[in-house]
């Protein structure tokens, strides 16, 4: 079966974004959606002793915050039809640690601590939450670190696709109700 979907940008790093997305989701969809993905993200790499207060203040603000006002925007419509997918996309930043990635990995790893306190809260409701945790997708947030020609990144020939990650979410949604996974890891091969 095929699914159907709408991108809304916003920047959820901004108080007030998460209840305009809602608005404008309900107006597409007409009601609560039946699957929320929060694929919003900023990834700052740097050393420690270079993170500034904005570096992570701006990967917090969006990278965790921005996944729980979006969540906690969505939750009750979701909860009052007795059904529902909120997809967090995560990284593999969120479970392992990595050299330079301080302020990403503080808000990856907290977006883990939130979805798996959400799971416990959501069962038994008919709402479900699925964290996506992708190990480097080849996108435009690569551009400015070169990482072909940085020895400690990866190649962009070895990273996932944005639409392996697409393909990945898209499994989740095709799930039937009584389906339940709550976490998904994919990487390279």
């Amino acid at each position: 079966s095929s699914i159907q979907g709408h991108a809304v940008i916003a920047d959820l790093g901004e108080a007030g974004a998460a209840e305009a997305v809602l608005q404008r989701v309900e107006e597409i969809a007409g009601g609560s959606p039946a699957v929320v993905v929060n694929g919003a993200g900023v990834f700052d790499l740097g050393p420690m002793t270079e993170a500034s207060d904005d570096v992570l203040d701006r990967n917090i603000d969006v990278n965790l915050k921005g996944a729980f006002r979006l969540t906690r925007s969505f939750l009750p419509g979701m909860l009052a039809a007795g059904r529902g997918l909120l997809v967090h996309i995560g990284s593999v930043s969120g479970r392992k640690a990595f050299p330079h990635n301080s302020a990403y990995a503080a808000s990856k790893f907290g977006m883990r601590g939130f979805h798996e306190v959400l799971v416990e809260e959501l069962r038994g409701t008919g709402v479900k939450s699925s964290l996506v945790e992708p190990g480097p997708v080849d996108t435009s947030i690569w551009d400015p670190m070169n990482p072909d020609e940085t020895s400690w990144l990866p190649n962009r020939a070895d990273m996932l696709s944005p639409q392996h990650v697409g393909d990945a979410v898209a499994f989740l949604a095709r799930q039937p109700d009584q389906v339940n996974i709550p976490l998904l890891q994919i990487g390279p091969a």
